[in-house]
């Protein structure tokens, strides 16, 4: 018998974990490149480009010399001829039809960003020609998405003649069915998925319809919009100039892959935003804090977008049109003050609504579905979307947040995780609800209130057959593995040329591994924190912004690999470079040693004793550091777990940080930890050795 290494078994006082869901933090799967040496070498020599941006290019599947020059310097040859796209001819030709007849014109837009942009750009231009034109947003409260026949009548009285749609229509089959009934004619643009049976319009224009052979079938609505335009306007350069501002702030917004022709509309969109003469973007620039020359798409997602969506979300998205078509400052700044006041307003709503359903998922076990499908009467139409992504990112689960009206109907705004559609899983549903739209990752739907619990169990009844544990597990996509010596300005500067970045240009993900914690500090808010690292003869410090509860469980001295984002940070006019932590692991060998061994079976021993046979890996690491003041890490946990079911002292299987555990048959046996293979090829002495 070996003294330190033989673990005896012992009666100990039971303990008791709570399970709480909230508590779950998703251990995400890191996904490395396996970079082609040959050919970054090639791209990092023909481009004079350091060998990490080239990897990063390469890892977005640009590969071609004239593909990475057209990635680098995205140009306007890169903007298609919009009559590719399917039925552009007879959609131009009816609207100029009733141009020249001065007949009334509406165009119908949605309250979200991609809508609003959408709805200036076809409407100012329309106004441009002294076209008869008014523009329609149905209110999000009262009407909900897309056409209505309420609408449609209200138009109708005005002596409305055509309506042109801009992001919404391609599933309003009854409702363009009953435009024409009234004699009117309607042109639907939108990017939206089509059902089966597209929309008898005059006109269908759409990317995404079943034949379309367009190059890019990623275009936002704005972008569908954009082109319409171009085409009405004879393919003029002056259009481009004038609106492609617009549908860049449309395009970022709806996030839609910035790749190709999408790559150039935010590219060049965002290099003329910096030279904008349109009064209401620059009140809007001003308001949000932004530096109107250093604008990049980030500040477009977090700073412009939510406050021209909250217009649409609080009161009525006519605020945001308006406030592109000022023609003086003073109502620019009224209007621009308003959006931040709502943008305010939805933020506590926000988070009310968010600690609520928070609530109700955890009472209830929801979060143990497949889908999350949680519902209340009363929340906030426009909010519930934010609310499901939220909520999708907390438990890296489709969800949908429901808001029933006094009238027993639910409204309902949903997000999905890559791999699952949220646009087929509805469509699946179809029976049980009474409308739908949207996307693969974010759609809306209304459905009748004694009808979502079928609903629920349907929705769950697919996901089953569709989510794998590979879809349900989190990924981080590393574009490269760096040296700490490598956190440098010139890197930074370098991967600046990569923007904008967004869905399908993500910004770049690098790794540093091996490196090892000196100090641990946390925001007195309690949400972020601040490593201070060492790693190849190099000191550093990270923050870690909202992963103070992923942080708790290192302490000084901890091996870690860490994996984030650059930037430069300006501090008293001191530029520097800094790594922004978005994952923390310990290294592939995590240290065990034989003492935090016992720590961990004495704990195994009080769950079975107290019947508890399932906890989630993290609960166990909080418990661990409570009862005993150890910090063991998710990676460390699993280790040692695998030992002790190689020894058979347990029975163990793990599914998304889920924990299963029973006796095995040499639980109550004393057992040679040093014949674990595992225990051997990570233990503490040889990983010191």
């Amino acid at each position: 018998m070996k003294n330190g290494i033989i673990i005896f078994i012992y009666n100990f006082e039971n303990y008791i974990i709570h399970k709480v869901g909230a508590n779950l933090s998703i251990s995400k799967k890191w996904s490395l490149p396996n970079p082609n040496k040959n050919l970054i070498e090639h791209i990092s020599k023909k481009f004079n480009i350091s060998p990490i941006t080239a990897q990063v290019i390469t890892n977005r599947g640009i590969v071609e010399d004239c593909e990475v020059d057209e990635f680098i310097n995205p140009d306007i040859n890169q903007f298609l001829d919009p009559y590719e796209l399917p039925n552009m001819h007879s959609g131009v030709a009816c609207i100029q039809d009733n141009i020249k007849n001065n007949n009334k014109i509406a165009v119908y837009g949605d309250y979200d960003v991609d809508g609003i942009t959408s709805t200036y750009i076809v409407y100012d231009y329309l106004k441009s020609l002294d076209a008869n034109v008014i523009f329609y947003i149905p209110n999000r409260s009262d009407e909900g998405y897309g056409l209505n026949k309420h609408a449609i009548d209200y138009l109708y009285s005005e002596n409305v003649k055509l309506i042109i749609t801009v992001d919404v229509g391609i599933t309003a089959i009854e409702e363009v069915a009953y435009i024409k009934s009234r004699n009117m004619d309607v042109v639907v643009t939108d990017h939206h998925t089509p059902v089966d049976t597209l929309p008898n319009a005059d006109a269908v224009i759409n990317p995404k319809i079943p034949g379309c052979m367009y190059k890019n079938p990623n275009l936002a609505g704005v972008g569908v919009a954009f082109k319409l335009v171009y085409a009405l306007s004879g393919l003029s350069k002056q259009i481009i100039d004038r609106y492609c501002v617009f549908a860049c702030i449309g395009t970022i917004a709806d996030m839609v892959p910035l790749t190709g022709e999408n790559r150039f509309i935010a590219s060049y969109g965002l290099k003329l935003i910096r030279q904008t003469d349109n009064f209401g973007l620059k009140a809007l620039i001003d308001v949000s804090n932004i530096d109107i020359n250093n604008i990049d798409s980030g500040n477009i997602s977090f700073g412009i977008a939510p406050r021209l969506n909250a217009a649409g979300r609080i009161d009525s998205a006519v605020t945001s049109v308006n406030l592109f078509l000022s023609n003086n400052c003073k109502n620019a700044e009224k209007l621009a003050q308003i959006l931040d006041s709502n943008n305010k307003l939805r933020q506590i709503e926000e988070q009310k609504i968010l600690e609520e359903a928070l609530e109700i998922i955890e009472k209830d076990r929801l979060y143990e579905d497949n889908v999350i499908i949680v519902a209340k009467q009363g929340w906030h139409h426009g909010i519930i979307g934010i609310v499901s992504s939220k909520i999708t990112e907390k438990y890296y689960k489709p969800s949908a947040v429901i808001s029933i009206n006094d009238d027993g109907t639910g409204k309902a705004s949903g997000r999905s995780i890559s791999g699952f559609s949220l646009f087929d899983s509805l469509n699946y549903c179809s029976d049980v609800l009474i409308k739908f739209g949207g996307h693969e990752l974010a759609a809306g739907f209304s459905v009748e209130e004694d009808k979502i619990d079928k609903f629920r169990r349907k929705i769950n009844e697919y996901a089953q057959c569709i989510i794998t544990e590979e879809i349900a597990t989190p990924k981080l996509n590393i574009d490269a593995i760096i040296d700490a010596s490598q956190i440098t300005i010139e890197l930074c500067d370098e991967l600046n040329y990569l923007e904008p970045y967004g869905i399908g240009n993500r910004t770049p993900i690098l790794g540093i591994y091996n490196t090892s914690v000196t100090n641990v500090r946390f925001h007195k808010s309690g949400k972020h924190a601040f490593l201070s690292l060492s790693a190849s003869n190099c000191s550093f410090d990270s923050p870690a912004f909202n992963m103070a509860d992923d942080l708790k469980i290192y302490s000084n001295g901890d091996e870690v690999d860490i994996a984030g984002t650059l930037n430069v940070n300006t501090y008293n006019g001191v530029k520097t470079a800094q790594f922004l932590i978005r994952d923390i692991k310990p290294t592939d060998k995590c240290r065990i040693d034989i003492d935090n061994l016992r720590i961990l079976f004495v704990c195994i021993k009080n769950f079975l004793a107290s019947n508890i046979t399932d906890f989630r890996i993290n609960e166990l690491s909080d418990y661990i550091n409570r009862e005993y003041n150890r910090r063991l890490g998710r990676e460390r946990i699993k280790n040692m777990l695998k030992i002790f079911d190689e020894l058979n002292l347990i029975n163990f299987n793990v599914k998304y940080d889920c924990v299963k555990i029973s006796k095995g048959d040499a639980y109550h046996m004393k057992c040679d930890i040093e014949k674990s293979d595992i225990y051997k090829s990570i233990s503490e002495k040889n990983y010191n050795s």
